[in-house]
């Protein structure tokens, strides 16, 4: 009767504990958690986040060499600097490569580093769009600030050539009223 009621529970949601289930569990609970270290030769993710930062930075710059420069040879000087750019963080291509395959089999850590990508790149997009605004404002200000002096220059020539305009109003009304008298009625 015990050993029935035992099997009813292990057996109530569809699974059997068997000690290979347990086993099994086991040596994932095992490989899950306690094996975050990093395999020898493998760039930990801030500083593959920093190598990969600076490798799309020299794409872009170099796709803006080739726009601006037909005898640019893409892949020839894209290869020199992406040379600096490992010489720079202290590592090579061999190391990048191991690396970046490395993390292209681990999701959860390349979806971090992935992510912080995306959030400095908008960052940065921001900081331009804001300089950007920035500069918008202070064309516009001296914009405003040259029409406004010649708009107070119109304005004193306006308001010298209207004084002109009355005394010569005035000159002539005088003279009309001179050489006319109104005759009596």
């Amino acid at each position: 009767m015990e050993h029935r009621k035992s099997k009813e529970r292990s057996t109530r949601h569809g699974l059997k504990f068997t000690p290979v289930w347990v086993i099994a569990i086991g040596v994932l609970f095992i490989f899950s958690c306690g094996n975050r270290d990093l395999p020898s030769g493998v760039l930990p993710p801030e500083k593959m986040k920093e190598v990969l930062w600076d490798l799309i930075r020299v794409d872009e710059l170099a796709m803006e060499k080739r726009a601006a420069d037909s005898t640019f040879v893409l892949e020839k000087e894209s290869e020199k600097m992406y040379q600096q750019v490992f010489a720079m963080h202290g590592t090579d291509k061999q190391t990048f490569e191991k690396s970046f395959s490395f993390y292209k089999g681990r999701p959860d850590l390349s979806k971090t580093i992935f992510d912080s990508l995306i959030n400095q790149g908008n960052r940065e997009k921001e900081l331009l769009r804001k300089a950007d605004s920035i500069k918008t404002a202070k064309e516009a200000q001296a914009l405003a600030k040259a029409d406004s002096i010649k708009r107070r220059a119109d304005s004193v020539k306006i308001q010298k050539d209207s004084t002109v305009l009355k005394k010569l109003r005035d000159s002539l009304l005088l003279k009309r009223k001179l050489p006319f008298k109104s005759a009596p009625r």
